[in-house]
């Protein structure tokens, strides 16, 4: 078990570092960009930046409190709510194109 958790740190943990590293490559674009006058939209670098603090959060809270011995619990939940989140949204991915008979839109 301790293992599994030992991977989806780190696996988390790569995972913010990547996003926030698309986060500053899109900001870098975005100043430059708006600075010569063009328009860029800031929606990719928001969203990778968020989604890159979203991970490094629960990296660092799930890290944090699998340390402590009286909120191991809650860091063991804290660390695969994540995983959870995309098993549910799998499963309604699979109802909605089970009950479609294939068609999406």
């Amino acid at each position: 078990m301790k293992t599994i958790i030992k991977f989806l740190l780190v696996g988390y943990g790569i995972t913010a570092l990547y996003f926030l590293y698309l986060a500053a490559i899109n900001l870098f674009v975005y100043f430059a960009n708006t600075s010569k006058g063009f328009y860029e939209p800031f929606l990719p670098a928001g969203r990778n930046l968020a989604i890159g603090v979203i991970f490094a959060l629960i990296t660092g809270l799930s890290w944090f409190l699998l340390r402590q011995p009286s909120y191991q619990k809650a860091g063991t939940i804290l660390i695969y709510s994540p995983l959870i989140l995309i098993g549910l949204f799998i499963c309604w991915f699979l109802i909605v194109m089970i009950s479609s008979g294939g068609k999406w839109n």
